[in-house]
């Protein structure tokens, strides 16, 4: 398993994360889509996987009741796949979850 990088980012990465997004799914997207996604949401998440310094992988998420953190959308670049960081992403968003207090963690 390769061992990623895991960070928090903030909406002004989105840029990052819309670019991981059209390598993975289609039809490609812009901010704009993640903007609207998070427009009046709690505790937004955005993570952004990092091998030698290069974006690989992301996930995102946020408050869908106030027990419950729903993660929304994670991908992982063809490139990358299989070296276990769509694992890592995934327990990032748990611990996000468990920091804040969340009792359900919804995929």
């Amino acid at each position: 398993m390769a061992e990623a990088k895991i960070m928090a980012v903030g909406s002004g990465d989105l840029e990052i994360v819309s670019s991981i997004y059209n390598e993975v799914f289609s039809p490609s997207q812009d901010d704009e889509f993640f903007k609207k996604r998070f427009r009046g949401r709690y505790n937004v998440c955005i993570l952004i996987a990092l091998m030698d310094d290069s974006p690989v992988g992301f996930a995102v998420g946020f408050e869908l009741r106030p027990s419950t953190f729903y993660c929304w959308l994670c991908g992982v670049r063809p490139d990358a796949r299989r070296l276990g960081i769509a694992t890592q992403l995934m327990n990032a968003i748990q611990g996000f979850a468990d920091d804040h207090g969340y009792n359900i963690l919804r995929f």
